[in-house]
C-alpha cells in the first residue's frame, strides 16, 4: 500500500520573475566603477601600501604647481621599494618632459646616475614617455627607478618606481610592468542601458503579478505525484493510523 506526496511542481511565473530579475541585474552592470577612484595604480604590485602625501625625492617637474601626490610602498626599512603617484597642473609637452629628464640627468650624472633613452608608451589611452635610471655605487648596482610622465586632460601625472631590493632592480621589465596599470579611475554609467534595463524590469514584474492575480493556482494544475511505501505490520497489513487527539 502507498501514500502520495506532493514533490516539485513547475511554476510558470518563476520565467517571468526570472526575467524581470535579469532585466534589473541590467542597470547595476550599467554602472562600472574603478577599484581606485582619481590618478592610481588600479592593480598595485602584491604587498605595496599605499601612504597618501608621500613624495618623490626626484621630482620629475620640480618647479611645476603639485595638486596631489602619494606613494605605494613595500618594506619600511632597507631595501625599500616605492611607487610615487604625482599629479601636476597643466599639461606638459613631450618637449617639457625631454628637458626634465634632461635636467636631471645633468644634475645627477657625476654621483653614479645612468639615464636611459626616452621610450615611448601609452597609459590609460593617453600617449606617455618613460625612461629608466639606474645608480651605481663602488659595490655595484645600488638602485634602478622607472619614470613615466603622462599628460591627462589638464593635467600631468608623473608615476617613479624605485627600488633598491636584490632580485627586484636587476630586471627592469619588473618596474615596467609595476606601473602600467596607472589609469585615473572615473566610474561610467551608461544611461541608455540603466533605462533599458528598468523598464523592461518594470514590464516583466507588473506581467507577472497580474498572471499571478488572475490565476494564483495555475502553478499546482500540473503538479505531479511521488510515491513511497508506508510501513507494514508483521500480518502485512498497513499500519493502523495513530489515534487523533479529542
Amino acid at each position: 500500500m502507498s501514500c502520495a506526496q506532493l514533490v516539485g511542481p513547475s511554476r510558470p511565473h518563476r520565467r517571468l520573475l526570472t526575467a524581470a530579475c535579469g532585466a534589473l541585474l541590467l542597470t547595476s552592470a550599467a554602472c562600472q566603477r574603478p577599484r581606485f577612484e582619481g590618478p592610481q595604480l588600479q592593480d598595485p604590485p602584491s604587498g605595496f601600501l599605499y601612504k597618501n602625501g608621500a613624495a618623490s625625492a626626484q621630482q620629475v617637474f620640480p618647479d611645476r604647481e603639485i595638486v596631489q601626490q602619494g606613494a605605494w610602498t613595500k618594506g619600511g626599512g632597507q631595501p625599500f621599494s616605492a611607487i610615487f603617484i604625482t599629479s601636476y597642473r597643466g599639461v606638459a609637452t613631450p618637449g617639457e618632459t625631454l628637458e626634465a629628464r634632461d635636467n636631471q640627468e645633468n644634475r645627477l650624472a657625476s654621483k653614479g646616475y645612468q639615464f636611459g633613452r626616452l621610450e615611448r608608451m601609452v597609459m590609460d589611452g593617453h600617449e606617455a614617455w618613460g625612461w629608466m635610471v639606474s645608480h651605481q655605487d663602488s659595490r655595484g648596482l645600488h638602485s634602478r627607478e622607472f619614470k613615466v610622465t603622462i599628460p591627462h586632460d589638464s593635467m600631468t601625472y608623473t608615476v617613479e618606481f624605485f627600488t633598491n631590493k636584490t632580485g627586484m632592480k636587476d630586471y627592469p621589465d619588473t618596474l615596467r610592468w609595476g606601473v602600467a596599470s596607472f589609469a585615473v579611475g572615473v566610474t561610467t554609467v551608461n544611461r541608455r542601458a540603466i533605462v533599458i534595463g528598468s523598464v523592461l524590469g518594470g514590464f516583466f514584474l507588473i506581467i507577472g503579478i497580474q498572471k499571478f492575480r488572475a490565476d494564483p493556482f495555475a502553478a499546482n494544475r500540473n503538479m505531479r505525484l511521488a510515491q513511497f511505501p508506508v510501513p507494514e505490520t508483521d500480518e502485512g497489513e498497513p499500519s493502523p493510523e495513530p489515534p487523533r487527539p479529542t
